[in-house]
């Protein structure tokens, strides 16, 4: 990673270190702001050096015009708003190796129907998935040691979850606003 700048922008996406996942994070993608579709590149290449995208930042694609994102199997973390306010996002595949859905990653994307959650998951961070109205159907993978609070607030729409774990710990307020 010492030959990765602090940001660096290549093919419309801004990259920056992962120190913790020892790859880069997809920051921003300035150059795909009106775009419908979006597949997220699973690595980069700087100076003949190559790096695995590994997490999703914070905010990174917040109130984009999404339709269809494909998040590559490289993704560990989905980082903290990083489609929150995608109001036309309908389908996204999710990378089987995400193990954390951040804090308010998908607020408000309204036209999210459903979502498959990776076997590799296991925390669903507060209002991960607050207020997507449309979403119909969950299945909570049996790795998912926990989801917090307003996990799934005010999806009106939702009627059916199933939970594949028997540890889980779901937090009082998980479902709140679930019809």
């Amino acid at each position: 990673l010492a030959q990765l700048d602090d940001h660096i922008v290549y093919d419309g996406f801004v990259f920056g270190k992962d120190y913790e996942n020892m790859g880069v994070s997809l920051l921003s993608a300035n150059g795909y702001s009106d775009s419908k579709t979006i597949n997220i590149p699973g690595g980069i290449s700087i100076d003949g050096i190559d790096f695995s995208v590994t997490s999703i930042g914070e905010n990174a694609f917040r109130c984009f015009p999404l339709v269809v994102v494909d998040i590559p199997d490289t993704v560990r973390t989905i980082g903290m708003g990083a489609f929150r306010g995608c109001e036309e996002l309908r389908f996204v595949k999710m990378s089987k190796s995400t193990i954390t859905i951040g804090e308010a990653a998908f607020r408000d994307c309204s036209s999210l129907k459903e979502i498959t959650i990776p076997e590799t998951v296991n925390t669903i961070h507060p209002c991960a998935f607050d207020s997507c109205s449309s979403l119909q159907s969950i299945i909570i993978p049996g790795k998912v040691e926990e989801m917090q609070e307003d996990a799934f607030n005010g999806c009106v729409s939702l009627s059916s979850i199933t939970i594949m774990g028997y540890k889980t710990r779901i937090a009082y307020s998980a479902f709140d606003g679930c019809n």
